[in-house]
């Protein structure tokens, strides 16, 4: 994804920008600048230079240096002793030789020849007795972090050492050192580049690329999208008027506390624990109602609550087939059509019986479809108007009226521009092979 993403970024900059980026700064990965080298998004002289970022090149010690411990594990060194234990080598002591290694490199970032010589000082300085002091590259001027140094400028000659490494880690770990103050890794670091969250964040923005939520939708195997493309072939002829005889049908789960996250408040920055900004919510729906609603070109059924319990074939047949469809069938004629999905209460031999001896034409549905069916736009309608409501439903009885209320002060016009759509929708999936349309 982070390649992917950034080959993106650079072969758009000349078109969006009109420039061409010279350097590229990022943290140790090599498999993003490899990508943009063998692509040359630009052309073949123009070269991409990689900066390192120091904040993310004492990465590279901690990485190395535990390394070490799993490689050594349990093997003695030359002391024999474990690479482990009190004054060897701890997870402690790696952050603090990574943390003083990133500051030998961002405290000299002008001159290669000073960070190794800080670099060397911070191994030195780490390995320290009594017996073998080694502060060669230690700094010797006033106020200096060397507690050795500053005691030697003081005159006090009777300085003792802290636990330091023992000498059989400290071989171990020296190669390390050597490595990682190699003068080609120090010279990227020139100018003690950073990159942060913010930092790359504008970055983004300014190549047209903004932080938002996924769009959630149904999983879609290739026999998923083999059948939603050949339903949209065999009904690719199909006009708007063909569309307007279709009486479009759904159930949906309606909730007093709503997983709608796009309802926002206007607040200043500090104010988001004060009371009036804060909106108290059950973790899990303390009451949800099912309900089911048709429509279609020029109406629409009433909105039916599925009260005490689920639905079932017999209810679907009950409260629904034979109270409000039938009355479309009556109403349009020999060109009505019911569309329903594959949900099991509504695929039960009941529920066909009953539509074939009612004379309705059902239309066959693609399994795993919401996306063409213009009702879940009039669901998605229905919850934002139940919650914008001034005084929003706070038990069952409430919730049920608002959306009875709410379901007829749905415009037609609404209902009949998403059915109108069906047209879009069935040449966009075709254009997708049968994926996911945005609708």
């Amino acid at each position: 994804m982070e390649v992917d993403g950034m080959l993106r970024i650079f072969n758009r900059s000349k078109k969006l920008q009109n420039l061409k980026y010279s350097n590229y700064i990022g943290d140790g990965d090599k498999k993003t600048f490899n990508a943009l080298s063998e692509n040359k998004p630009y052309s073949d002289d123009h070269l991409i230079q990689k900066i390192e970022c120091v904040s993310h090149v004492p990465k590279r010690m901690v990485t190395r240096l535990r390394k070490l411990k799993l490689v050594y594990g349990k093997n003695k060194l030359s002391d024999s002793k474990t690479i482990c234990g009190k004054g060897r080598l701890t997870d402690s002591l790696i952050d603090k030789l990574a943390h003083y290694y990133g500051n030998a490199i961002r405290c000299n970032s002008t001159c290669v020849k000073e960070m190794r010589k800080a670099i060397s000082a911070v191994c030195g300085h780490s390995c320290n007795t009594d017996d073998e002091p080694m502060h060669w590259f230690c700094p010797t001027n006033p106020n200096i972090w060397c507690k050795y140094n500053a005691a030697i400028n003081n005159n006090l000659q009777n300085y003792k050492h802290k636990l330091s490494v023992a000498k059989a880690v400290r071989d171990v770990i020296k190669p390390v050192f050597s490595d990682l103050s190699h003068p080609a890794l120090l010279k990227k670091c020139l100018g003690g580049k950073q990159i942060s969250r913010k930092t790359v964040a504008r970055r983004l923005r300014g190549g047209g690329l903004y932080a938002r939520r996924h769009v959630v939708c149904v999983p879609l195997t290739r026999q998923h999208r083999t059948a939603r493309l050949q339903w949209c072939l065999e009904h690719h002829n199909w006009t708007e008027q063909d569309w307007a005889c279709v009486l479009f049908s759904d159930e949906s789960r309606f909730s007093l506390s709503s997983d709608c996250r796009r309802q926002l408040i206007w607040r200043e920055s500090g104010t988001a624990y004060r009371p009036e900004n804060m909106q108290e919510k059950d973790r899990y729906p303390t009451c949800s109602i099912m309900v089911w609603a048709g429509i279609k070109i020029n109406g629409r059924t009433c909105l039916n609550v599925v009260a005490n319990g689920t639905m079932t074939g017999q209810r679907y047949i009950d409260e629904v087939l034979l109270p409000h469809v039938r009355l479309f069938l009556g109403a349009v004629g020999d060109k009505f059509v019911f569309m329903d999905d594959n949900a099991l209460c509504h695929r039960t031999l009941a529920v066909q019986d009953c539509l074939d001896s009612e004379g309705i034409q059902r239309l066959v549905w693609p399994a795993r479809s919401p996306d063409l069916n213009p009702i879940e736009n009039v669901w998605d309608a229905l919850g934002r108007q139940v919650a914008g409501r001034n005084y929003p439903p706070t038990n069952k009885n409430t919730l049920i009226r608002a959306l009875t209320e709410e379901w007829d002060k749905l415009p037609q016009q609404l209902l009949d521009n998403v059915v109108q759509s069906m047209v879009r929708r069935v040449g966009c999936c075709i254009t997708l092979h049968g994926g996911h349309i945005p609708y």
